[in-house]
């Protein structure tokens, strides 16, 4: 559990993100204009906008992390973030898994790196689950969390590929 030091820490960090941050990172966004269209500019400021609004509705950082901690598993756990506008299956699960909850330590990011590297062992799946279940079992034959083998395949895409 946190110690009240660092609920402390996590307040006002949260208090200076909403008032001094998230401006910064709106302007930063427009900057960027060259390149990026601007709506997608704007759909990025209305994420980060729609995110500290939510985070306050659930009473602040702590609260939040809180009622996120009461969910009971990885799934309900990715339903609690996936009500945050703009995150979805992919970053629901990565979130779990950059925090390195206990809950997700058993889950692989199926993303295009991990993809790749499927392709490049020539092996093929009919669903998200078969797949995430083959490199679960790998990691297990290794003696490692999936978490851990996520990592290093994470590391060392380049020399896989």
């Amino acid at each position: 559990m946190y110690s009240e030091r660092v609920t402390m820490q996590n307040r006002t960090a949260y208090k200076l993100l909403a008032i001094f941050v998230a401006p910064t990172v709106v302007t930063f966004l427009f900057s960027l204009r060259v390149g990026i269209s601007l709506l997608l500019a704007l759909r990025k400021t209305d994420f980060i906008n729609a995110q500290v609004h939510r985070i306050d509705s659930l009473g602040g950082v702590y609260s939040a992390h809180q009622e996120f901690e009461t969910k009971d598993g990885k799934e309900a756990k990715m339903d609690f973030l996936r009500k945050f506008k703009g995150i979805g299956d992919e970053y629901a699960r990565n979130i779990g898994m950059d925090i390195f909850h206990p809950d997700f330590r058993g889950t692989i990011a199926l993303d295009t790196r991990i993809k790749g590297i499927s392709d490049e062992l020539d092996v093929e799946f009919d669903s998200y689950e078969k797949h995430e279940q083959f490199y679960v079992s790998v990691a297990g034959q290794l003696d490692i969390t999936a978490w851990e083998l996520d990592r290093i395949l994470y590391r060392y895409t380049d020399e896989i590929n």
